[in-house]
């Protein structure tokens, strides 16, 4: 196998394979060797399972360096985030009126805290909340357009447009389950998984077979 910058893919995908199979099958790698290279005396277990898992680590950071592993797993990182953002803006109205809703069955209308925004009225939006962008794990960022409703006794109510951006806390299930469903998406529904998330999950699969067995014959 050639080492060259665009066949890491292929001799991740080969080698983890093989060493995959051959645990699966449970063929003992000394026997593997001898019959291959026709060796009289074949080397002890332990050091060639500890040999295959060095390589399967050499040939995973060498894919990951490549020009074609980390065109791969930026792509597939690029549409996972997009599907994220993608979903919190789905769920921008559900959200705001999860925490500010003056009326849970009219969601449009909202009574943010004091610290939010200067006036305590009711905000009533004229407009899907525009998705500005994320903060860290758990704060999104929503650019709102809408009118508050004031007035005093005996007056009727003046509207005020407004349009002015809140930052959200999201609440830890919600976000754990949202990145989950994200970062599945490309791996179900994009062919970018493929190219992405087979070869490392082969890899993955192969390095704690390689690796049990290892253990297994020190032991």
């Amino acid at each position: 196998m050639t080492d060259d910058d665009d066949k890491t893919r292929r001799n991740l995908v080969v080698f983890s394979a093989g060493t995959l199979a051959s645990a699966y099958l449970d063929l003992p790698a000394s026997v593997l060797l001898q019959q291959l290279l026709g060796a009289g005396n074949a080397p002890a277990p332990e050091r060639l399972l500890a040999v295959a898992v060095t390589v399967l680590g050499y040939l995973l950071v060498r894919y990951l360096m490549s020009s074609d592993g980390q065109g791969s797993t930026s792509l597939y990182y690029q549409v996972a985030k997009e599907r994220l953002l993608a979903g919190y803006r789905e769920d921008a109205i559900p959200l705001l009126a999860a925490r500010w809703a003056r009326n849970p069955q009219q969601s449009t209308v909202f009574m943010f805290p004091r610290n939010l925004v200067p006036n305590p009225e009711p905000f009533v939006m004229t407009s899907t909340p525009k998705l500005q962008g994320s903060v860290g794990w758990r704060k999104v960022i929503y650019s709102l357009e809408g009118r508050f409703e004031t007035g005093e006794e005996d007056v009727r109510p003046v509207n005020q447009e407004a349009n002015f951006q809140v930052e959200v806390s999201l609440d830890r299930c919600y976000v754990a389950r949202t990145r989950v469903l994200a970062f599945t998406y490309p791996f179900l529904f994009h062919p970018v998984g493929v190219n992405a998330v087979f070869p490392l999950g082969l890899w993955f699969a192969a390095w704690c077979a390689t690796g049990y067995r290892l253990v297994y014959a020190l032991s």
